[in-house]
């Protein structure tokens, strides 16, 4: 059984960059879109949903470098020197892994952000379907509230562009 892993943290550029390797893999004959099992973590859950889609790669990297014009993405606010600061203040002194997962969620949970509704019209664009693919494909998230780790698949009833949405969130953004 093959597996391929699909992880980063770059947005969309980091989706446009994770889908020009597997395009130069599969021009070099290491072609992952095959694999029996896709794990997508943070931009990497949306190349997975791309990639287990069925619409070849040129396709969704052509789509993927269109002009900015087009993009449905909301410009985020981010202060990274200031939600580092928080951030290290939040984990300071802890000790157990899923309570800073939650002292986490409650600030994420606490910032202002766009509403749901936007989010989800902005994650759904990036996606080429809206349901699960039939191969195996996971998709990780830590619950807000509790800061436990989930992982989804098809059989978890969690939609697909919800959990793809859970997975990109960062933390005070």
């Amino acid at each position: 059984m093959s597996t391929a892993q699909v992880h980063d943290e770059g947005g969309v550029t980091g989706i446009a960059w994770e889908l020009g390797v597997l395009q130069a893999l599969q021009g070099a004959r290491a072609d992952l879109t095959g694999s029996d099992l896709v794990v997508g973590t943070s931009a990497g859950s949306v190349v997975a949903v791309k990639a287990t889609s069925g619409i070849g790669l040129h396709h969704l990297l052509a789509d993927q470098l269109a002009p900015a014009a087009t993009s449905q993405e909301v410009k985020a606010d981010f202060d990274p020197q200031g939600t580092a600061a928080a951030l290290t203040q939040l984990i300071q002194g802890a000790r157990d892994e899923r309570k800073i997962r939650a002292r986490i969620g409650a600030m994420a949970l606490a910032a202002p952000t766009v509403s749901e509704a936007e989010r989800m019209r902005t994650v759904q664009a990036r996606l080429p379907v809206d349901t699960w693919p039939a191969r195996r494909l996971l998709i990780t998230a830590v619950d807000a509230h509790t800061g436990d780790l989930a992982v989804w698949d098809r059989t978890s009833g969690v939609p697909l562009a919800s959990a793809v949405s859970a997975n990109c969130a960062v933390p005070g953004i």
